[in-house]
C-alpha cells in the first residue's frame, strides 16, 4: 500500500536484529535519547484510518502468530477451524480481547527490551520514546497493540503522530487525541505536528489536502499553549522552511501558554 510493507512483529529472529541494531547505535553514538518507530502490528494507518476508508483488517493470522497465540491464551483450535478464514472468525468472535491482549503483550515486550538494551549503556537523562498511532487507545490496541497504558511505564515520552491532514481530520481532531493520550499518561505525551502536505505529493505519496498557513499556526500554538505536552515535533522538519511556517513556530513557542 503506497510505500509501506509491514512485518509481522511476532518474528523473533527479526526482533533480534532490529534489538542488536538499537544497541549498536546507543553504544557507538553520543546520542542523548531514541525514539522506536514502527513499533506495532501492521497497519498503513495513514490511509485507513480515514473517515471514509473500509473498517481496517485485523493482522496477523499466519500458522507462526497463530501458534504463539494459542500458547498464550492456553487454547486450542477447533477441529472444525481448517482456514486460515475460518481461524480468523473463531479468534475474533469468541477470543478478541485476549487476542487484542495478546498483540499489546508482543508490543509491550519489545519496547521492555529494547530499554533493557539501551539502559545498559545509557543511564538518565537519556530517553527513550515511542511513536503512537493516532486512535482511540481501545481502537489503538486492537489494531496494532499500542496500549498506553501498558508502554507509558517503559518510556519517557510518547510520540502519537497526529498527522491531520493526511488523515482528513480537523485541527479539533489532533487538540483532542492530543487531551485523550495526555489523560492516559501525563507529562509524557510529545506530539508530531503535520506542518505541510506538499512534500507528500512530491515523494509520490498522499498526504491530504493542502494545509493552509493559517491552519499550522492553529494546530501548532493550540498544541503548545493549552495542551499538556513535552513540546512538539515537526513533520516535516524541512516543511517549517516554507511560507514562513517556521517563524510561525516560533511566535507560538515565544507566547507563554494558556
Amino acid at each position: 500500500m503506497e510505500w509501506y510493507i509491514g512485518v509481522t512483529p511476532t518474528f523473533e529472529d527479526y526482533n533480534q536484529s532490529r534489538l542488536d541494531a538499537i544497541e549498536r547505535i546507543v553504544r557507538t553514538h553520543d546520542l542523548d535519547g531514541f525514539c522506536l518507530d514502527f513499533i506495532r502490528w501492521p497497519l498503513h494507518w495513514e490511509l485507513e484510518l480515514r473517515p471514509t476508508a473500509p473498517k481496517p483488517l485485523q493482522s496477523s493470522f499466519d500458522a507462526h502468530t497463530l501458534s504463539r497465540f494459542l500458547e498464550y491464551a492456553q487454547l486450542e483450535l477447533p477441529h472444525d477451524c481448517k482456514t486460515i478464514l475460518q481461524q480468523a472468525q473463531w479468534i475474533l468472535g469468541q477470543h478478541r480481547e485476549a487476542w487484542t491482549n495478546f498483540k499489546c503483550l508482543v508490543i509491550t515486550d519489545f519496547v521492555a527490551r529494547a530499554r533493557e538494551r539501551i539502559r545498559v549503556h545509557k543511564d538518565s537523562p537519556f530517553s527513550l520514546g515511542v511513536y503512537l498511532v493516532p486512535a482511540p487507545d481501545e481502537q489503538r490496541a486492537e489494531l496494532v497493540g499500542q496500549r498506553v497504558g501498558d508502554l507509558a511505564p517503559l518510556v519517557d515520552f510518547l510520540a502519537p503522530m497526529v498527522y491531520h491532514a493526511i488523515l482528513h481530520q480537523t485541527p479539533h481532531w489532533v487538540a483532542q487525541t492530543v487531551r485523550d493520550i495526555a489523560g492516559l499518561a501525563p507529562g509524557k505525551v510529545l506530539p508530531v505536528l503535520q506542518v505541510d502536505s506538499a512534500e507528500g505529493a512530491e515523494a509520490g505519496a498522499d498526504w491530504g489536502p493542502p494545509l493552509p498557513v493559517e491552519e499550522w499556526r492553529q494546530v501548532a500554538c493550540n498544541t503548545l499553549q493549552q495542551l499538556d505536552t513535552r513540546g512538539i515535533i515537526a513533520f516535516t522538519g524541512t516543511a517549517l522552511f516554507r511560507d514562513g511556517r517556521g517563524s510561525l513556530l516560533a511566535d507560538c513557542l515565544s507566547q507563554p501558554p494558556a
